[in-house]
């Protein structure tokens, strides 16, 4: 029942206006206001100024909704309540919605709930802006009415639009996007490659290449589970999902992975790589940095929205100057750091020589095609005359890198096993092979082992006593040719090929040990230690200088002779030799 406001003091009635819930009872209120301009009037006091300013008084035509938030829409509420009690619930309802969608982000197992979670987020924005601005708005028009200031009117309708506005840009340059990625995962419109993932090196080795997705990180705690011997990395993606490359770093963390690249790690790869324990970089391998995007608009003008991304590289150690430099290039183009740069920021551990590691860095093992391995032999004559002229052992060759590749051997393991073939079929042409061709690829063996003498005697020796010399000191183990007698030896090598021919002339077993005892009887003339040396090399072990010195006079011995009698002496052994 409604109090006789009649019977109440001016005093009681300025109370009763002031504790009044004039939005839910604006009738009340007006009643009690003209309860006390009829008390002032009875006692001969000045009225009350701007009584009617504090009141949501509407127009005498209008009839307040029962509705709260349509009434709100209408108008129908007091533009103090309108712009500041409604604008602060506003933006404390926007801070807890965004952090609870962002949390379900975090928990999604798919492309369509990120989708429905970022709709969600976006839609509920624009209809809250939408609704909380016409609200102010069409308060401050009726404020005037009510017996408002006219100033405040204005004023409050000038934020309206300058916040609009404000929030038209946002959505143009975020909003928009988020909308557009939205529906793009709901529909599972593809956007990045599948992650796909092999074993490597024995399996040793896991390499994820192709795309990173929301579920990728599914399919690594499988392959890691399956396979606890991993323990490095390999990455060889153009990127993908931010949310996907978070999971996969923390992966790589809890199974304390090393990371290696080969070929190129971009955008959203990188977060992954960067959370190996260490970090290893192949001699060409390239790390490609920008911004993140969204709705194929690029966010490297958004601080805001980019400082998880930040913080996920300042977490791995990244410098700020790296990190403002990545947060700085379009997701259009891309920065691609030097070594030293990489090095210097401390985003990579060590540039590392990519033939110890398992073969990486192509697509499927479909594209590891003999016509495509020999696209890359071929560029070497040799293999162009074997080809030709020894056929099935050429097919060998073939076989020997296609199942390498694609088993994820390092290249030091495919061209050992190529080399052992290539040595063991050696014996072959160089008895087949003319005086001049048999000659001058004596000529380029020893020059490899002077090259080699200086800081490897013991693999210079390895060429003359093959098992005598431990294997871990032979060519390809250890030590190191230039380009130039590396393509030499192909050039000689070549010419050994293609000089092949049935029935060459050789020596009789008498005549080949006589040639060959003539060679020792003079190096013997020349220093006994040297005698003492091709009599037992295995003594000499520890002393690898002498040892290669002895190794490379003694073939020299071998081509002293004229052109005819080095070429058939040389034949004639290796005719003996040949498996």
């Amino acid at each position: 029942m409604e109090p006789d406001y009649t019977q109440y003091s001016l005093e009681e009635l300025h109370d009763a206006l002031r504790s009044v819930d004039q939005e839910n009872y604006p009738e009340r209120a007006q009643r009690i206001v003209e309860a006390i301009s009829n008390k002032e009037k009875s006692l001969g006091v000045p009225p009350t100024p701007q009584i009617h300013a504090d009141i949501a008084e509407p127009p005498a035509d209008e009839k307040l909704h029962p509705n709260w938030f349509i009434r709100y829409w209408k108008g129908q509420v007091s533009l103090p309540v309108s712009y500041w009690v409604v604008g602060i619930a506003t933006t404390l309802f926007v801070f807890g919605l965004s952090a609870f969608v962002q949390m379900l982000i975090g928990d999604a197992d798919g492309q369509w709930q990120l989708g429905v979670y970022l709709l969600l987020l976006f839609t509920t924005l624009i209809l809250l802006v939408v609704w909380q601005s016409v609200g102010v708005y069409r308060s401050a028009s009726k404020h005037p009415q009510r017996g408002g200031s006219e100033v405040w009117a204005a004023i409050a309708k000038i934020m309206v639009v300058v916040g609009l506005i404000r929030f038209g840009v946002e959505m143009y340059q975020l909003g928009i996007p988020a909308i557009k990625e939205g529906v793009s995962l709901i529909v599972s419109q593809q956007k990045y490659p599948p992650t796909k993932l092999r074993l490597r090196n024995a399996g040793t080795e896991l390499e994820l290449y192709g795309g990173i997705e929301v579920g990728s990180e599914i399919l690594l705690q499988e392959a890691l589970t399956a396979n606890p011997e991993v323990k490095l990395l390999h990455l060889h993606s153009q990127g993908g999902r931010l949310l996907g490359a978070y999971r996969l770093a923390e992966l790589v963390k809890e199974y304390q992975l090393d990371t290696y690249v080969k070929e190129s790690c971009s955008s959203a790869c990188t977060i992954v790589y960067l959370a190996g324990t260490r970090r290893l970089l192949a001699e060409d391998g390239k790390l490609n940095f920008h911004a993140a995007s969204m709705g194929g608009a690029s966010l490297h003008e958004h601080e805001d929205v980019t400082a998880e991304m930040a913080a996920a590289y300042r977490e791995s150690g990244v410098p700020d100057w790296f990190i403002k430099k990545i947060m700085s290039t379009p997701s259009e183009e891309f920065w691609t750091p030097s070594p030293d740069e990489l090095l210097r920021g401390k985003v990579v551990d060590e540039v590392v020589d990519s033939i110890f590691y398992g073969f990486s860095g192509y697509g499927d093992d479909s594209e590891v095609t003999a016509e495509a391995v020999e696209s890359g032999l071929l560029t070497h004559d040799y293999l162009v005359a074997m080809k030709e002229f020894d056929n099935e052992v050429y097919q060998d060759v073939v076989r020997i890198n296609v199942e390498g590749m694609r088993s994820g051997l390092p290249v030091k393991d495919i061209s050992q096993e190529f080399m052992a073939l290539r040595d063991s079929r050696l014996y072959h042409y160089i008895s087949h092979a003319d005086d001049e061709a048999i000659i001058g690829y004596w000529k380029n063996m020893i020059a490899q082992m002077e090259e080699l003498k200086i800081d490897y005697p013991l693999t210079c020796s390895s060429y003359t006593y093959v098992d005598e010399v431990p294997q871990e000191y032979h060519i390809g183990n250890a030590g190191k040719l230039s380009e130039a007698v590396q393509q030499q030896e192909f050039a000689a090598l070549a010419a050994l090929i293609r000089s092949q021919a049935p029935n060459r002339v050789v020596y009789s077993s008498d005549e080949n040990t006589r040639l060959v005892t003539s060679i020792v009887e003079q190096l013997k003339a020349e220093n006994e230690a040297y005698f003492d040396v091709i009599r037992a090399p295995e003594n000499y072990i520890s002393q690898p200088d002498l040892l290669c010195r002895v190794s490379i006079e003694l073939q020299k011995g071998f081509i002293s002779f004229d052109a005819k009698t080095s070429g058939t002496l040389l034949r004639t052994t290796y005719l003996s030799l040949e498996p």
